[in-house]
């Protein structure tokens, strides 16, 4: 399958969903999580991406438990979505903090050797998850006049967007 160009190969995983939101590229300036900084406390500042905002947790998992994950907050203003995107080589959990009438939506392939097919789930809100394999094409939009706030788990350090 190629989108903008690229070659992606093929995936026949189907996204196990709850409910839920989706990605959003990471923006240049993140800062590497930091020892001292045991818990998050709400400073630190917000990174403007397409579709809404960004604000890191902590890019090494949170201290005393494994390291090896991103966390981070993704708030999708009004009207706002991701461009279609992937992760080669780490899946991603998203869990809607606030907010209501998310759209979801991942590529998959069809598994008949057809092609892919895009799979939506709609009308998403408050404490739904969602999961995206690994290297799958996903976006997420917010058609409603409210932000939504998603907690967004990657499992690795580098997601390669």
């Amino acid at each position: 399958m190629t989108l903008g160009g690229k070659f992606y190969a093929p995936y026949s995983a189907l996204v196990f969903c709850l409910g839920g939101s989706l990605a959003q590229a990471q923006p240049a300036g993140i800062q590497p999580y930091k020892p001292d900084k045991p818990l998050y406390n709400g400073t630190e500042a917000n990174q403007a991406v397409p579709g809404g905002t960004l604000q890191e947790i902590y890019n090494n998992g949170p201290p005393n438990l494994p390291s090896g994950f991103y966390v981070q907050f993704f708030n999708i203003t009004a009207c706002g979505y991701s461009t279609p995107h992937m992760h080669p080589g780490v899946a991603e959990l998203d869990y809607i903090l606030s907010g209501s009438n998310f759209i979801a939506s991942i590529v998959v392939d069809t598994g008949d050797g057809s092609g892919y097919v895009p799979r939506f789930a709609t009308g998403l809100g408050t404490g739904a998850v969602v999961t995206v394999p690994t290297g799958t094409i996903h976006y997420a939009q917010n058609p409603g006049c409210e932000t939504i706030q998603v907690l967004q788990v990657l499992s690795g350090l580098q997601p390669g967007y």
